[in-house]
């Protein structure tokens, strides 16, 4: 039995879904008086909206730049990095003319465009561009993204890994790879990753600590035949122990019956989230009806497996005249670039999807980056607006102490208590009695729990001062909650 028990080991747990609540038996039968086995009750899951800022961190404000989006981020030892895409010069469609420029910064907020002196365009090398043009085999890189490998056996020249879309020899579009020992000097690799796969989006690939494999998200199609069927747009995932070698894709994600008749998928955004047990990916939703997208919000336990926890978009477009009333994307990464929150870069325009393509000649777009910024943890919440009670599902744990993210309102408080699943007789006759609930342990019930008020990033928990969980580290427990008007965003045991 204990072979099943859910491990938390000292990853954080965010409340993403209902997977650590206990969801009861329901009535207890052969009882005096019928009792609920540790049922919820007064708790919801909440999605939260990001706060966009105002202003963009990456600007299209150089001579090269027609435009500027799908960002790849990286918080590298100290160091902000930031990948995006540049379609350079006038015309946008030219192949050559997509690359792939650079920006950094020391605290997240203030970037800068070095010149690398890399890449010759337009007769200079004075620019910020690390890949394209001979670099990349005259490739373009379109739809590519960037990743630093959290592999422990990859090669040190291959600390640096990118992923994107460009014609073969035989002129099929396929997933293409290039791989640099520091972020900035980059090699192709000649053979593609997936030969003779279209994916003309924004491609994202990670290595997977939890999986121990690289992981990809792709765009996927349904009843596409070009020229003649237009399919719908979907996300399709592919996995391997190979970076150089990717079975094909499949479809994981699509649109369902309570989407509009005209939408579809346009891209991804896949993001491990930090520490956590945790995915999330917030893709663009396409309404081609009306020529916009908007953000959406996915989450998942596994990377396979995605539930959607709003129906509608958590970042809708624009209103008219702003910068996102025409269309948005969300690029790649998440870094920490002000205590206890979450950026990502979503890239805004004001000009429709398709408008471009019905002009003789592509003005330049309205396309910057910003900043769109979560609480910490704070994608979604497990909420209690007046009273509300739970227990969690026998799991165990790494660590001596229980810290956890969470909020209360005036008046309200949370507090936690300690079960031993093991010591319980639930559904047995107890002294002539039904018991229906686990064993607490002395010293670690509500009554002793040190109640929990404000707003607190990390708190550790404790009863009476004493927060040391030492001796049931690796063995099965339950924790209890109870809240008043409070928000719980995480768990964790450190």
């Amino acid at each position: 039995m204990e072979d099943q028990l859910y491990s938390l080991g000292s990853y954080k747990h965010l409340f993403t879904d209902w997977m650590l609540v206990e969801p009861g038996y329901g009535v207890a039968w052969a009882a005096e008086i019928p009792g609920a086995w540790e049922m919820p009750h007064g708790v919801t899951i909440i999605a939260h909206r990001p706060r966009v800022e105002t202003e963009p961190f990456l600007r299209q404000d150089q001579p090269w730049e027609s435009s500027v989006a799908q960002p790849s981020l990286i918080q590298d030892d100290g160091l902000f990095r930031a990948y995006y895409r540049v379609q350079a010069g006038e015309n946008r469609h030219q192949p050559s003319g997509s690359m792939l420029a650079y920006a950094e910064s020391n605290d997240g907020l203030t970037w800068t465009k070095p010149n690398l002196g890399l890449i010759e365009f337009d007769g200079s090398t004075d620019n910020n561009f690390v890949y394209g043009m001979d670099i990349a085999l005259g490739r373009s890189i379109f739809t590519g993204s960037v990743f630093k490998d959290s592999n422990p056996d990859a090669p040190d020249d291959e600390r640096y890994k990118m992923v994107y879309r460009a014609p073969d020899p035989e002129r099929r579009e396929s997933i293409f790879g290039a791989v640099s020992p520091d972020g900035i000097h980059w090699r192709t690799l000649e053979e593609p990753l997936i030969p003779g796969y279209f994916s003309d989006t924004l491609n994202v690939a990670e290595f997977d600590p939890r999986r121990g494999k690289y992981v990809g998200y792709f765009r996927g199609w349904t009843s596409i035949l070009p020229g003649k069927l237009h399919g719908r747009r979907t996300i399709a995932y592919s996995e391997t122990d190979d970076f150089k070698h990717w079975p094909n894709p499949e479809t994981v994600v699509s649109t369902g019956m309570n989407d509009g008749a005209d939408s579809d998928i346009y891209t991804n955004s896949y993001t491990q989230i930090p520490g956590a047990d945790a995915y999330v990916m917030l893709p663009a939703f396409y309404q081609r009806n009306i020529d916009v997208m908007e953000i959406h919000m996915m989450l998942s336990r596994d990377g396979v497996n995605w539930e959607r926890p709003i129906q509608g978009p958590i970042i809708p477009r624009g209103e008219p005249g702003s910068a996102g009333m025409g269309s948005m994307s969300v690029g790649k990464g998440m870094i920490s670039n002000s205590p206890g929150e979450w950026s990502i870069p979503i890239s805004l325009r004001s000009g429709l999807h398709n408008e471009s393509h019905y002009q003789s000649k592509d003005p330049k777009p309205a396309s910057d980056v910003y900043f769109a910024t979560w609480r910490e943890d704070g994608f979604t919440s497990l909420d209690a607006e007046s009273y509300g009670e739970f227990t969690t599902i026998p799991f165990t744990f790494d660590g001596s102490h229980l810290k956890i993210n969470a909020w209360t309102r005036f008046g309200g408080d949370i507090s936690v208590e300690v079960a031993d699943p093991y010591g319980e007789e639930m559904g047995r006759f107890v002294d002539g009695k039904v018991a229906v609930n686990a064993s607490t342990l002395e010293g670690k019930t509500f009554a002793d729990c040190d109640p929990i008020t404000g707003d607190n990033l990390e708190r550790i928990v404790t009863w009476r001062g004493d927060s040391d969980l030492s001796y049931w580290q690796g063995k099965p427990i339950r924790l209890r909650f109870r809240m008043r008007r409070a928000r719980l965003y995480s768990l964790r045991f450190v």
